[in-house]
C-alpha cells in the first residue's frame, strides 16, 4: 500500500491549488465544493435521453495537445438526493490545470425516470462515448484515456473498464465499441456491489444498490454480475484504488468483502496491476478538494495513469 506521505512528497511541488494545512479546518462537503468558484468549462455538451438532457463539461489544458483525458464520474449513492456533477468541478478544473483534459459527465440515477437498470449504466456508457466525437476538435489523446469516479462514481468508472468483458446479450452492454480505457482511478467507492451491499445500505440510508438493480443479490444473480466490476476480473487495465472515509466504514458495517483492499487483492490475483493508496480515512470528500493535502494523492494517481507507457 502506498502511503499518503509518499504521494504528497511526489506530487506537491509546483501545484498551485494545494494550500497550507491551516486552511483545512472546515469539513469538506458536496455543498462546499459546489460553492467553490472555478472557471467555466471550455464546452458543455448534452446527451438527450428520454426527453432529458444529460450535461457534460469538457475542460482542456492550455497548449496544442494532444492532451490526455480523464472521464470524471460523480457519486451520490446512485440516487438524486445527495449530489450531482457540480461537486466534481473543482477537481475537474485542478486536473485540467495539471495538464489533463477532463470530461465531467452526468447520468440518470436510480430514482429518476429511466434510471436504475439498465438506464443508469447505458447513460454512463453513452456519455463517456462522446469523448470520441470531441477528440479531433479538442486534440484529445484517446491512447491516454482514463476513467475516474468518486463513491458511486468509482464503481461506474471501474464498470466502464469492464464493458468489453460483458456478453453481447447483456442489457447494459453499450451498442457502440467500448472505449479504449488505459487505466482507472477509483476514489473511495466499491468494486464489488454484492460485497458492499450491507454497508452501502447503512451508509446511504436505504437499499440503494437494490434500487439501482431492482433486485436483491440472490434474486437476480446475472444482473448483479453484469453490474459489478469484480465479476469481470481481470479488467486488463491498471487500477488505483484510493481509500477514504467511506471505505474505512465498509468492513465495520458488515461488508468486509466490499472494501477496496479486498477488491484489489482479487484483481491482483486475477492478473491486473492494482495499487491501493490512502488519502484521508476520516473524510469521504477531502480527496476531491484541491485545497486539501489529500487531493495530491488523487492528482499523482491520475498523472501516473496517463503517463506514456514505456
Amino acid at each position: 500500500m502506498i502511503s499518503t506521505a509518499r504521494l504528497l512528497a511526489a506530487a506537491s511541488a509546483g501545484f498551485a491549488f494545494v494550500a497550507s494545512a491551516s486552511l483545512h479546518a472546515q469539513a469538506v462537503t458536496p455543498a462546499l465544493l459546489e460553492a467553490r468558484e472555478v472557471p467555466r468549462a471550455d464546452t458543455t455538451v448534452a446527451l438527450r435521453v428520454a426527453g432529458r438532457e444529460l450535461m457534460a463539461e469538457l475542460r482542456v489544458p492550455a497548449g496544442p495537445g494532444p492532451h490526455p483525458i480523464a472521464i470524471i464520474i460523480h457519486g451520490g449513492c446512485w440516487v438524486t438526493k445527495f449530489a450531482d456533477a457540480r461537486y466534481m468541478r473543482p477537481m475537474a478544473e485542478a486536473v485540467r490545470q495539471a495538464g489533463i483534459a477532463t470530461f465531467n459527465i452526468s447520468y440518470r440515477r436510480a430514482d429518476e425516470v429511466g434510471g436504475a437498470w439498465p438506464g443508469t449504466f447505458l447513460d454512463v456508457a453513452a456519455a463517456a462515448a462522446m469523448v470520441r466525437e470531441l477528440a479531433p476538435r479538442y486534440h484529445l489523446d484517446l491512447t491516454r484515456l482514463v476513467t475516474t469516479g468518486h463513491s458511486a462514481g468509482a464503481h461506474l468508472a471501474l464498470w466502464l473498464a469492464a464493458q468489453s468483458k460483458l456478453p453481447p446479450t447483456s442489457a447494459v452492454r453499450a451498442a457502440s465499441v467500448p472505449l479504449p480505457i488505459k487505466a482507472v482511478v477509483a476514489l473511495d467507492g466499491p468494486g464489488d456491489l454484492a460485497g458492499a451491499n450491507v454497508a452501502i445500505t447503512s451508509i446511504c440510508g436505504g437499499p440503494v444498490l437494490e434500487q439501482l438493480l431492482s433486485s436483491k443479490p440472490d434474486e437476480n444473480v446475472e444482473r448483479w454480475r453484469d453490474a459489478s466490476p469484480s465479476s469481470w476480473l481481470p479488467l486488463g487495465v491498471p487500477q488505483t484504488m484510493i481509500r477514504g472515509g467511506l471505505d474505512a466504514r465498509v468492513a465495520p458495517l458488515g461488508s468486509p468483502t466490499g472494501t477496496m483492499t479486498h477488491y484489489a487483492r482479487r484483481a491482483t490475483a486475477a492478473g491486473d496491476l492494482v495499487t491501493v493508496a490512502t488519502a484521508d480515512t476520516t473524510s469521504h470528500f477531502a480527496m476531491l478538494d484541491p485545497q486539501n493535502p489529500a487531493f495530491v494523492v488523487v492528482l499523482q494517481a491520475l498523472r501516473s495513469a496517463v503517463a506514456p507507457r514505456r
